[in-house]
């Protein structure tokens, strides 16, 4: 019997907190594999809505609906989702974005079949003799039941969490949804909104998952330090997955250039009662952080409240 594919660790986000450096850093390491494409979005995604989620929309795509039918062979899915297509190429109306998004699943759903635990698991099956992982930066935010899956599932797992003043998070989410076309309602009310919230709450998070894994498994690093110093900040990270300490991936002295890029590129401005909202948000947490953590969050706290000074 072919034994299954284990993942080693998970990254965890935050996101905007240069998850997408570490991934391209972690792949350039002998001694690791990661997939190409970063955010496999399994646990929070896949799981949560499921292949079942009913999609709305005019005939067409339902065409699609039913190519997730998990009582069809391949060949059959395969037969379906040609019939949706040749609709589309004939210039059949394609409605609302969720018969979009089913459309989306059949596709996967014929190349790869349900996504499960098993799918999950062959994902790192080209990685075997190495340290797997992947990162997900929606995992902070997946609530007591999916991670007491997960570990259930890879009870030998290590988890990073690399934190960032979370006002600093935040404007950074908002302007990299704004770069998506992703911004529908005021920034006002964005903020109020769970994701931003769950995304902000850097204790549940710790909490979460620090109580379904031994001290030795959860590793909280800091925003602060990789920009300060990402070769020592990478030597830490290595150790903590068990890996060689002194490879230094070429990519590393781009990290100017790429957290600049990614995470502070000024496409909006952010009104400034706005980031006076979200430090007052955040302060309560932020507090909480400086009391169990020396250092970095005293910082941000400091900053926290000079913004609320005015």
């Amino acid at each position: 019997m072919n034994e299954q594919p284990v993942v080693d660790f998970l990254g965890i986000g935050a996101q905007r907190a240069g998850t997408t450096w570490i991934h391209s850093c972690l792949r350039h390491h002998p001694e690791l594999w990661l997939p190409n494409a970063k955010e496999i979005h399994y646990f929070d995604r896949l799981v949560r809505h499921g292949w079942g989620e009913p999609p709305t929309g005019p005939p067409l795509p339902n065409v699609a609906e039913v190519c997730l039918s998990t009582g069809l062979d391949a060949p059959n899915r395969w037969k379906l989702l040609a019939s949706c297509l040749r609709g589309l190429a004939t210039g059949a109306p394609l409605g609302r974005k969720a018969s979009l998004r089913a459309l989306s699943k059949g596709i996967s759903l014929c190349a790869h079949g349900e996504k499960n635990d098993a799918w999950y698991r062959s994902r790192f099956r080209r990685g075997n003799g190495l340290v797997k992982g992947e990162i997900t930066p929606a995992y902070a935010i997946l609530d007591q039941p999916r991670v007491r899956h997960v570990t259930s599932l890879f009870p030998s797992v290590k988890v990073f969490f690399i934190l960032r003043d979370p006002v600093a998070r935040t404007i950074s989410h908002i302007r990299l949804n704004h770069d998506l076309g992703l911004v529908k309602t005021p920034f006002a009310d964005l903020i109020q909104s769970p994701e931003f919230r769950l995304r902000n709450d850097y204790l549940r998070t710790i909490n979460i998952w620090s109580a379904h894994l031994p001290p030795s498994n959860f590793f909280v690093g800091w925003y602060d330090d990789l920009e300060a110093d990402p070769v020592g900040f990478l030597g830490k990270l290595f150790a903590f997955l068990g890996v060689d300490v002194s490879h230094t991936p070429l990519i590393v002295p781009a990290v100017g250039a790429i957290t600049t890029a990614r995470n502070c590129r000024p496409s909006v401005d952010i009104p400034s009662e706005v980031i006076s909202c979200i430090a007052r948000d955040t302060r309560p947490m932020i507090a909480a952080l400086a009391d169990r953590y020396a250092g970095h969050p005293a910082r941000w706290l400091e900053r926290c409240d000079r913004i609320l000074a005015g």
